[in-house]
C-alpha cells in the first residue's frame, strides 16, 4: 500500500535494506570511468530474488516485482519513505543508469508471466532494463528445455527490457553445504591434484590442493554452451595419472 509517493507498508527487515541500498547507490552516482573509456557514467544494478508466487498476480505485486516497484516509489521521495536524505540526484540516476536484476531458479514462462509482463506495463518503469543475475531452472525442466529457455531469454524481440542472463553456475561451491552444492557445470576431481597453491595471506593453512576439473553434468553443459551460441571447449587431461574424466581448463 502507498500514500502519495510513499511506501507505507514494509515487511520486517525491508526498511534497512532499502536504506542501505540507496545509501550505496547515492555514493556511486558521482563516479565516472576514466576519460580514456568510451562509456559515460557507471551503471548501477539493484538485485533481488525471484520466488514463484502461488497467489494471483497484480500489477505491482509478484516475485522480484514487489521489490522493484518499491524501489521506484522510494526514489521519488527518499525522505518521506525511508527517511534518507540523498546527496545527489537519485531520481535522475534511477531513470538513466539503473539496471534491475534478480536471481531466479524458475523456467522462463514463470519469469515472463509474473515479472516481465507487469514490469514492462508499469508506467514508472518505462524504458527500464533488467538482468537475470543467477539463472538456472534445472529442478523444473530438462537440459534441452533449459537451452530453449536461454534462447528465449536471449531473443529479446518480444521482451526488450530483458538484457540477458548469467547461467548459475560454473563450478560447485564447496564452501557451501547441503542443497547449495547441487549447482555447478563443473566439479573438482578429488583424487587428482595438479599442484599446490602458495601461501594465501591471512590463511591458517600453508597451502591448498589445486584439483582438476571434470564435468558434473555434461548434458547440461553442452545445452548451455549451445544456447549461448558456443560449444564445449577442448579440455586437456590433467596429468598422466589422472582418470579419464579428470579435466583441466
Amino acid at each position: 500500500r502507498r500514500s502519495g509517493w510513499g511506501v507505507k507498508a514494509w515487511i520486517n527487515g525491508t526498511l534497512p535494506k532499502f536504506t542501505a541500498t540507496w545509501s550505496y547507490a547515492d555514493s556511486s552516482v558521482p563516479c565516472h570511468k576514466p576519460a580514456s573509456c568510451v562509456d559515460d557514467q557507471i551503471n548501477v544494478c539493484g538485485s533481488d530474488f525471484f520466488i514463484k508466487n502461488p497467489v494471483p498476480d497484480s500489477d505491482e505485486c509478484g516475485p522480484a516485482l514487489t521489490f522493484v516497484v518499491q524501489m521506484y516509489y522510494v526514489v521519488q521521495d527518499p525522505e518521506g519513505t525511508i527517511g534518507y536524505s540523498p546527496r545527489n540526484d537519485l531520481k535522475a540516476a534511477f531513470e538513466t543508469r539503473w539496471v534491475h536484476s534478480f536471481n531466479v531458479f524458475n523456467q522462463f514462462s514463470d519469469i515472463q508471466r509474473q515479472f516481465l509482463t507487469p514490469f514492462t506495463k508499469h508506467p514508472g518503469l518505462t524504458g527500464h532494463k533488467v538482468f537475470l543475475a543467477e539463472y538456472n531452472p534445472e529442478n523444473y525442466i530438462s537440459a534441452s528445455q533449459t537451452a530453449g529457455d536461454i534462447q528465449k531469454i536471449l531473443d529479446n524481440s518480444s521482451h526488450p527490457a530483458l538484457l540477458g542472463a548469467a547461467f548459475f553456475q560454473y563450478q560447485v561451491a564447496y564452501n557451501k553445504m547441503g542443497a547449495e552444492r547441487q549447482w555447478g557445470l563443473f566439479e573438482l576431481e578429488p583424487d587428482t591434484v595438479m599442484a599446490k597453491t602458495g601461501y594465501i595471506a591471512g590463511d591458517k593453512d600453508k597451502s591448498h590442493d589445486i584439483n582438476c576439473l571434470r564435468l558434473r553434468d555434461s548434458e547440461m553443459a553442452k545445452a548451455v554452451a549451445t544456447a549461448y551460441g558456443g560449444s564445449l571447449p577442448t579440455l586437456a587431461l590433467c596429468g598422466t595419472a589422472s582418470k579419464g574424466s579428470a579435466l583441466v581448463v
